[in-house]
This record gives structure tokens, C-alpha cells and sequence, in this order.
């Protein structure tokens, strides 16, 4: 679909989705740039619950209340099966089909609260492998300059179109050398591209289990770095890591990361546990409201 077509498409939908309602958060004023109260619906009734951190704050101070992990797990699998904000316009970018499955799209919300301006908008795309249908089609129907990045795929830093630049190099939680390749922490990326203070509209990461080591860095040692965030597209891998996926998801939630999205990957078989489903390998989407 032409960028022309598919403005053209969705123009309708998003103005109705103008005036379209369900949002569980409160704008306090036009002059705010964060939501400051979170709240949830129980029952059909409206709760505050906690405050979420606004972007003048220094997040590494943020005291986080964590809940211990169950034995059983199931408060971090109900948590990864409950979104707890709405999107109206979500649309599936890139994925290709293997023998028996679709694989390798991410959903991206396209509400205005999240302004993604068509020719203005950026995107980090940690984890290419064979499959660049992603970032091909951000850049041909958003024009989003797109910075992506592997080290496992033996190709040198290079434009691939004039929106997409790659990169020979990994997410990690400090500098180094893996056996895939070399890979860097958040921050050390973001200055090597000079986006420090860019809105980043989007952040893709499909890395294989090195998104345990991008979280532990980055919410521990610099948190700040995420207020220019509007959304988080992953797949999660959960073997060995469901300890410190539950601490990481807490924090998220805690800055005001609010989980929008969940699947499950095709390849990961899906099973039941008392009653729920369950699998070892999401795809999820964290989006946070603010005032972009």
C-alpha cells in the first residue's frame, strides 16, 4: 500500500477516533506534559491508584513498590495477558510468512495521543536478522528515519535507504564484544547517534534475550533516558529470566509504561495452567500516555 493510499485509509478512522472515548487516564491541564495519576477500572468504577512520575522528576528516584514473584508464576502471566490501556487504532508493520506461520510484525498504535507525524518520526530497531520487512515499511509509509542495529548478521554500517540507517551493532548493558558481534549499552547508542533529547516514536526490540540486559541498564542507571519514549514493541523471552522480567515489567508500569499489546509468538506453543494460557515467548507493546 502507497503512504498515499494508506493515509487515505486510516484518515477516516482516526477522526472518529477523535472523539472516540474509553481513555483510563486523567489530563490534569493542556500545560502538563505528563499524566500524573493512573487509574483503572474495577467493577465499572473508576480508582486511583498510583501516581506516575512526570517527566520534570528525576526517574532514578522514583520509588517503585515491587510485589515478590508467585511460585507459580501467574502473577507475571496475567500481568503480560491484561493490557491496561486501550489503543483504537492499532496496525500490524512488516512480518513475513514461513512455512506455517506470520512472524516478525509489530503493532504500533496510532491514536493522536501518540502524534506520529508522517516525514518527522524516528524509530530504534534493535534485531534485523533476515527480515527488514519492518523497517521497510516504516520508512515507506511513515518516512520515519529508522536506526537499525545487528551484530549477528555480518553486514558493515550502511544506509539501506535514505530513512533506514544500519548499524554492525547489538543492545547490551555496556560496551563489549559477544559472540555475535559487538554490542553497546542505550545510553552510549543514543550519543552515537545524537538522539539524547529526541522523542523517539517508536523502540523495536526483537534481540533474543539481550532485552533483559537493555532493562537491567537502563532502569537501574538511567531511567531518564526513557521520558522521550512513546512506545515499546518486544518480544520477550521468558525461559530463565521470568524473575527479572517481573521486577523490569513492575518499573515500567511504575514510570508509566502501561502494557497495550500482547500475543504470542507463532513459534512457542501454547499451553494451559490452571484454567489461563500461557507460553514462554511474547509479543508485547508498552505505550505511555503523555502529552507529545
Amino acid at each position: 500500500m502507497t503512504r498515499r493510499n494508506y493515509i487515505a485509509y486510516f484518515l477516516p478512522l482516526v477522526i472518529v477516533g477523535l472523539t472516540a472515548g474509553g481513555t483510563v487516564y486523567h489530563l490534569l491541564n493542556t500545560e502538563e506534559k505528563e499524566y500524573v495519576e493512573e487509574r483503572v477500572t474495577v467493577q465499572n468504577e473508576v480508582k486511583v491508584t498510583k501516581r506516575v512520575p512526570t517527566s520534570d522528576e528525576d526517574w532514578g528516584k522514583v520509588d517503585c513498590p515491587l510485589e515478590g514473584l508467585s511460585i507459580d508464576h501467574m502473577n507475571l502471566y496475567n500481568y503480560l495477558s491484561e493490557p491496561t490501556i486501550n489503543c483504537t487504532f492499532k496496525i500490524s508493520v512488516g512480518g513475513k510468512f514461513h512455512k506455517n506461520y506470520f512472524d516478525g510484525q509489530k503493532w504500533i498504535c496510532i491514536d493522536r495521543k501518540y502524534k506520529i507525524k508522517t516525514n518527522s518520526c524516528i524509530v530504534l530497531s534493535f534485531g534485523i536478522s533476515s527480515d527488514w520487512s519492518f523497517d521497510d515499511e516504516i520508512d515507506s509509509v511513515f518516512g520515519c528515519k529508522v536506526y537499525a542495529f545487528d551484530p549477528t548478521i555480518g553486514q558493515r554500517d550502511h544506509n539501506r535507504s535514505k530513512n533506514i540507517m544500519f548499524y554492525n551493532l547489538g543492545i547490551s548493558d555496556r560496551p563489549g564484544f559477544m559472540r555475535s558481534g559487538k554490542v553497546d549499552s542505550y545510553s552510549n547508542i543514543l550519543k552515537l547517534l545524537n538522539l539524547e533529547n529526541a522523542i523517539i516514536d517508536y523502540l523495536k526490540m526483537d534481540v533474543e534475550g539481550s532485552e533483559f540486559k537493555f532493562f537491567s541498564d537502563v532502569i537501574s542507571n538511567t531511567p531518564n533516558l526513557l521520558k522521550n519514549v512513546k512506545q515499546i514493541g518486544m518480544e520477550v523471552h521468558l525461559p530463565g529470566h521470568q524473575g527479572a522480567a517481573w521486577q523490569h515489567f513492575q518499573r515500567l508500569d511504575c514510570l508509566g509504561f502501561k502494557l497495550m499489546f500482547y500475543g504470542y509468538n507463532p513459534i512457542s506453543p501454547v499451553r494451559k495452567v490452571n484454567g489461563r494460557e500461557r507460553t514462554t515467548l511474547y509479543e508485547v507493546v508498552w505505550g505511555r500516555e503523555a502529552a507529545w
